[in-house]
């Protein structure tokens, strides 16, 4: 997605396309990043990823969710539970930041 962005950017003006890129970037997928970064310090605890695991595919909804969420198919702005779980595990995530830095396995 980066790179049609980067293209479509170019083709419409070269000069301004990198400081148009870096804003637009940021714009679209900071937050995802954000998320996923916090996701990669969770699965370096394996207790955690463990019991994730486990309950990311309890049942049929819930591993329907998890597929959603892990695919990118999902971000803050979806509607339903997968929506509301990616803006939920961000705000968890966001408070859990600082000891998921500190004690990364």
């Amino acid at each position: 997605m980066s790179g049609m962005l980067a293209a479509d950017l170019f083709v419409e003006d070269p000069a301004t396309a990198p400081e148009r890129y870096d804003h637009l970037v940021g714009e679209q997928f900071d937050a995802f990043l954000r998320t996923g970064r916090r996701f990669s310090f969770l699965i370096g605890h394996p207790w955690i990823l463990n019991t994730g695991l486990r309950l990311a595919v309890g049942t049929q909804a819930i591993a329907d969710i998890t597929l959603k969420v892990m695919g990118n198919l999902v971000d803050g702005q979806t509607p339903g539970a997968a929506g509301f779980v990616l803006n939920a595990a961000d705000r968890l995530l966001a408070l859990a930041d600082p000891i998921l830095r500190r004690t990364r396995a």
